[in-house]
């Protein structure tokens, strides 16, 4: 009857296992690090055998994901640092809803010498993920960055710069491949659906190189409690700069206040303003 449809015996079932472990740790080898996430996690949905609704709903998935990061950690007696980072993600999803398999890989190396106040920094990661079944899709995303910052004392006081150029999508993709909801096929990132569909791999944001950069000079404040810093930026993307000036009280431990003005410039359009206020703590 009306009220049975209405309410149909539906059920649902879940099952999942997963942990994280250090494999290695500096404490133990002196260096290298490594460390290892995964789990499996399988779920079915169904109805009653003699709900109208059983065929429409029934279905099952499963999705397995593995993560490895390493890095080596190598120190000077002078302070200086060296590290060299490798990390790979994957994610495979099979059963009745969306299926393939989504892999990224990425390399990163970090400088450190606190005498010069100087840190020196580089990433490289590449994203493959490939739909199966008729009509299924490849994407494949990659992307660098670079950074190199000058911060005198490493406290905030006196001049601080950086300079930032990134090309393609330079953020890590890993934690899309471990989203509890999305596949492992970034198509709603940049423009990409039209270039996965036919296959040539390479979306439009590949392509894009950045370049950011921002220089400051910070004051010691509140008796030497706290530290604010007048600072001023730029950055360039695809013809568009993004000009910022604003200041920074940064308190210790773990509380900043930043209030900043915006300048958008854009090709064939009026320049955008904008006001942003910030507030950060940590605990």
């Amino acid at each position: 009857d009306d009220e049975d449809a209405a309410n149909p015996d539906i059920w649902l079932s879940t099952i999942g296992i997963g942990g994280r472990a250090a494999l290695l740790s500096p404490e133990q080898t002196g260096g290298p690090a490594v460390d290892l996430t995964a789990d499996v996690l399988h779920s079915r949905v169904g109805a009653a055998a003699d709900s109208p609704f059983r065929d429409a709903v029934e279905a099952a998935t499963t999705r397995v994901r593995l993560g490895v990061e390493s890095a080596w950690h190598w120190q000077n007696a002078d302070g200086t640092s060296v590290v060299p980072t490798l990390s790979s993600a994957l994610r495979y999803d099979t059963g009745d809803a969306e299926t393939g398999l989504g892999v990224e890989v990425g390399a990163g190396w970090t400088y450190a010498n606190p005498g010069l106040g100087l840190t020196l920094s580089a990433d490289v990661r590449g994203l493959l993920s490939r739909q199966k079944g008729e009509g299924g899709m490849e994407f494949r995303e990659w992307g660098g960055s670079g950074s190199i910052r000058y911060d005198h004392g490493g406290d905030g006081l006196g001049l601080t710069a950086s300079l930032s150029p990134s090309w393609g999508v330079a953020g890590s993709a890993k934690d899309q491949l471990w989203s509890e909801i999305a596949p492992p096929f970034p198509t709603a990132r940049g423009d990409s659906t039209a270039d996965a569909s036919a296959g040539s791999g390479n979306a439009a944001s590949n392509d894009a190189i950045r370049l950011e950069g921002e220089i400051g000079y910070g004051f010691a404040a509140f008796s030497g409690n706290a530290v604010i810093t007048p600072y001023g930026g730029l950055s360039l993307s695809d013809g568009s700069r993004d000009w910022r000036l604003g200041g920074r009280l940064s308190f210790s431990p773990g509380l900043a206040i930043s209030i900043e003005g915006t300048r958008k410039e854009q090709p064939n359009n009026a320049p955008d303003h904008g006001i942003r206020l910030d507030l950060n703590t940590a605990w």
